[in-house]
């Protein structure tokens, strides 16, 4: 059965070819069997309630995985599924063999390498998604040279909405470094949010290279995997203004 709204204990039913293959088999005699799927990246987001895209699963791609009995590299077979029986309990280490322009996991604790302890129970699934790893790093400082802590913004120069997984908002370090990572191949703006953030910089919104609309923004072309250093802003202080404001207390006494 398909949903297209999913709760904690439901999927798509195209993402359940490893629940699939394990239901027509038999469960390994002794060990465990150690399976997953590893999906490839996606490169557009559905949003609304409109239905999702097919999944495409990554054939070929090696995983080795290494225990106690030393390293053992699995290859995903035509449906995207890699699989090992009668694994002997304890602890495991996975990790996706993949070129530079790729990653894994959402976030760092499901990302590869991946730790998995073996008890001996039947089936133990272990997934992975890949992300395209295209990147956009640079530094923001003031005029003077000072690190600026600020936000920067990732933006879609044909107006498209980009994937949930892509990290398109990020806070400088306290060096004023950034980096906007797991980008997908198209093209790019970048600019500094000042407003509706916990911080901000007394500047203007700016967009690379040091524009202030943007329409003039410079646009990046990116593509699969390609990362681009060196997008750094220097950033101005706003002039100082004096503001003379009237506050008038409950008694009705007004003061400057």
């Amino acid at each position: 059965m398909e949903g297209r709204i999913n709760c904690s204990r439901t999927k798509p039913v195209q993402d359940a070819i490893v629940d699939l293959r394990t239901l027509h088999e038999a469960p390994s005699a002794t060990g465990t069997r150690l399976l997953g799927y590893v999906r490839e990246p996606e490169t557009t987001c559905v949003s609304g309630l409109a239905p999702p895209s097919p999944p495409k699963f990554a054939e070929g791609v090696r995983i080795s995985v290494t225990g106690p009995n030393g390293t053992q590299i699995i290859t995903t077979d035509q449906t995207g599924i890699y699989q090992a029986d009668e694994v002997p309990p304890g602890d495991y280490t996975l990790k996706l063999l993949i070129p530079d322009d790729k990653t894994a996991g959402f976030f760092k604790e499901d990302g590869s390498p991946a730790q998995e302890h073996l008890t001996g129970q039947a089936t133990v699934e272990r997934s992975f998604d890949l992300f395209w790893n295209g990147r956009i790093k640079g530094r923001i400082t003031d005029y003077s040279g000072k690190p600026v802590q600020a936000w920067v913004e990732l933006l879609s120069a044909t107006g498209t909405q980009l994937p949930g997984y892509v990290q398109e908002d990020v806070l400088t370090n306290v060096d004023g470094f950034y980096q906007l990572k797991k980008i997908p191949a198209g093209r790019y703006k970048v600019m500094i949010d000042t407003t509706g953030h916990e911080y901000r910089w007394p500047s203007e919104v700016q967009f690379s290279p040091s524009k202030s609309r943007v329409e003039d923004a410079q646009v990046f072309k990116l593509s699969e995997g390609q990362g681009i250093a060196g997008i750094d802003f220097k950033v101005p202080y706003l002039a100082e203004k004096a503001v003379q404001v009237r506050v008038k207390s409950k008694s009705g006494n007004q003061r400057r």
